[in-house]
């Protein structure tokens, strides 16, 4: 029992900080010029996919191991049906972001074709179509449940083989493949965007050279946090938690790397992008700023006023 509470405790603040950082980056996305555009609405989307995840983290997961509600875990498997399907799309959107890197990079005069507004909604209606029959395939129609077990503190799928197979593929395999896609054509976007970059500074000043290594910078960053998160909560879910026997150590191995790809990739945007990350911040921090800025204005105001009636 305290096992559960502590990992009750530890689940709603993780999954607090992910609704935080992701819905953030939902709502504030639209305020940064760059970021209205295919790759805004990618990475917004990305965001909304797993604040959605998140969410149900803390107003589902966590009362089912702090407070112990019977309904709850009657109909856990239909927490585990979002939670799985909001998994599917904030990975595949990767897998688009990825590509509009790429295209970007590489083909940039057929980057505004391929990746306008209209088409990027349309690749996000089939991708939500596409992850749709993936889920309804794994779960309704094979029988297959993901359920929390609270021997183990988590969601597993149904312990039968038949459905134990079909999740490693559709699971484990596939997202194995996809994150594995996702890593090649980041290097090889990353490649291009080097060499772009460093013809370039040749004609640049010291100061855009640095924005440009700083560029480079955060672009390799963001990649490899998030790729590297993605393939080590796959192996960790399948593979490590096959040999581990201590029960709060194989939660540890398991929860460790899904909270860090969900609450945290959030956060990872926002660092990554400087204009996001000012927006947010001016965001979060409003409130103080405004209750600093009102005697200010007040006073500037009076001093207006003062000055033109003194004119007069």
């Amino acid at each position: 029992m305290e096992k559960e509470i502590f990992l009750g405790i530890f689940t709603l603040i993780s999954g607090l900080f992910g609704c935080f950082t992701n819905w953030s980056v939902v709502f504030f996305s639209s305020s940064v010029p760059t970021l209205r555009s295919s790759f805004g609405i990618l990475s917004a989307h990305g965001a909304f996919a797993t604040a959605i995840y998140c969410t149900i983290a803390v107003v589902w997961i966590t009362p089912m191991m702090l407070l112990e509600v019977d309904w709850l875990y009657k109909k856990s498997h239909h927490a585990g049906f979002v939670l799985y399907l909001c998994y599917d799309l904030a990975t595949e959107t990767h897998l688009l972001i990825c590509l509009n890197r790429f295209c970007a990079v590489w083909f940039p005069h057929k980057y505004p074709i391929i990746f306008n507004n209209s088409y990027t909604y349309t690749m996000l209606v089939f991708l939500w179509i596409v992850c749709l029959l993936i889920c309804v395939t794994v779960f309704p129609l094979s029988g297959c449940q993901m359920y929390y077990e609270r021997s183990i503190f988590t969601l597993i799928y149904t312990l039968t083989p038949e459905c134990q197979y079909l999740t490693f593929i559709a699971d484990f395999q596939l997202h194995m493949v996809v994150v594995v896609i996702m890593i090649v054509f980041n290097l090889i976007t990353f490649y291009q965007f080097r060499r772009q970059n460093r013809a370039v500074s040749i004609t640049l000043n010291h100061a855009s050279s640095q924005r440009k290594a700083k560029s480079e910078k955060n672009f390799l960053m963001q990649t490899f946090i998030q790729e590297s998160a993605y393939a080590t909560a796959l192996l960790s879910y399948f593979l490590l938690v096959t040999i581990i026997e201590n029960e709060l150590l194989r939660f540890i191995i398991i929860l460790l790397p899904w909270y860090f790809v969900h609450a945290f990739e959030g956060m990872v945007t926002i660092l990554c992008n400087p204009e996001l990350k000012k927006i947010c911040f001016k965001k979060w921090f409003f409130c103080c700023n405004t209750s600093d800025d009102v005697p200010t204005r007040t006073v500037e105001a009076w001093r207006s006023t003062t000055s033109r009636v003194s004119k007069f």
